[in-house]
């Protein structure tokens, strides 16, 4: 199993265990959080196994990437039954469309750095709300931490300029399908969000955190 189908499986697996926790705590009404987001994971699947059969040609040129790119849900935190720390204040609606249309359109002109960047400035504008938008701060760290890792990556390929331009491609593709995630996450994390401000940790407590390597002005790891 590649690395993307493992983290995929690694998912659903702990999530249907919760599950049937959550429920009993909440009586019934974090069903629908914790099937839509077992059913999103599902749905990723497919996508999952086609990037593991590219990872495999790409592994033989030295650039497997994709084996960086996800965390182990072994870091995921520990199920706690109820928060000590109860999140506060307004659920809003965030204008990911918006999001994803100023990377992509960067990742298309082939601005890898300027990307990342501009991550940078997205999620600082999420940092203080974090604990009221955990899945969709989750799918944000995700497509942050695979254009920060192409930043990265990109270096080998510098000798061929026909096999950068494949690899900035497959990568910008990778981000891409991430980012269409990203309403799915937010809806998610709106029905959730009375269950959390009653001191559930459904989605908060459910993923790994994700770090994303910080760069200097040439691409490389500060």
């Amino acid at each position: 199993m590649g690395p993307f189908c493992k983290h995929i499986v690694d998912a659903i697996n702990l999530n249907l265990k919760r599950m049937v926790s959550y429920a009993v705590l909440s009586k019934g009404k974090s069903l629908p959080v914790s099937l839509g987001l077992i059913g999103f994971e599902v749905s990723i699947l497919p996508l999952a196994i086609y990037y593991d059969v590219l990872n495999s040609f790409w592994r033989k040129r030295g650039l497997a990437v994709l084996d960086e790119d996800f965390i182990d849900m072994e870091y995921t935190p520990v199920f706690k039954v109820k928060a000590t720390d109860i999140p506060t204040g307004e659920f809003n609606s965030i204008p990911v469309a918006k999001y994803r249309s100023r990377i992509s359109n960067l990742l298309k002109k082939e601005e890898w750095e300027e990307a990342n960047k501009e991550f940078i400035l997205i999620r600082a504008e999420l940092e203080k709300r974090e604990l009221i938008y955990p899945l969709l701060n989750h799918f944000l760290e995700s497509a942050h931490r695979c254009v920060a890792l192409t930043v990265i990556w990109a270096q080998k390929c510098k000798g061929s300029t026909t096999l950068l331009k494949h690899f900035y491609q497959y990568r910008r593709w990778l981000v891409w399908w991430q980012m269409v995630g990203l309403e799915g996450a937010l809806i998610l994390d709106y029905i959730s969000w009375p269950l959390r401000k009653n001191g559930l940790l459904i989605l908060t407590q459910d993923v790994p955190a994700i770090p994303v390597p910080k760069l200097n002005d040439n691409g490389e790891i500060n």
